[in-house]
């Protein structure tokens, strides 16, 4: 569900985008970070207004004409009861960046054997 919200917010804010030639394109990136496991979920929109940015993760704050202002704090709660965290910020080459950070998990994360998945 966190993925769903982040790549919808995503794709509705390049819809609404109205640069000419602008290329839309939406990144999900994986990985350990810091002892986390981390997931960026980065787009080529226009970007967070920074006055939005202390807000974001509010319930019901919305800058969309329509928005009911759910989607981020639903993506917050989702993640803080995983015992993750979520942050935003203007990715460094404009577009809006999204980084989910969960905790490093109990099994190793090592890919399995060949052959199958590895038993947990």
């Amino acid at each position: 569900q966190v993925l769903v919200n982040l790549v919808r917010n995503s794709l509705e804010a390049m819809a609404e985008d109205r640069r000419d030639g602008a290329v839309r394109r939406v990144t999900v990136r994986a990985g350990r970070r810091e002892g986390k496991v981390s997931v960026d979920v980065e787009d080529t929109g226009p970007g967070i207004a920074l006055e939005s940015l202390p807000r974001l993760f509010e319930p019901f704050f919305s800058r969309k004409e329509r928005g009911t202002g759910l989607g981020l704090a639903v993506v917050r709660k989702i993640m803080h009861d995983h015992g993750g965290d979520v942050g935003a910020a203007n990715g460094p080459g404009g577009g809006a960046l999204f980084t989910l950070r969960f905790p490093e998990p109990r099994v190793p994360l090592d890919p399995p054997a060949a052959g199958g998945l590895p038993m947990v």
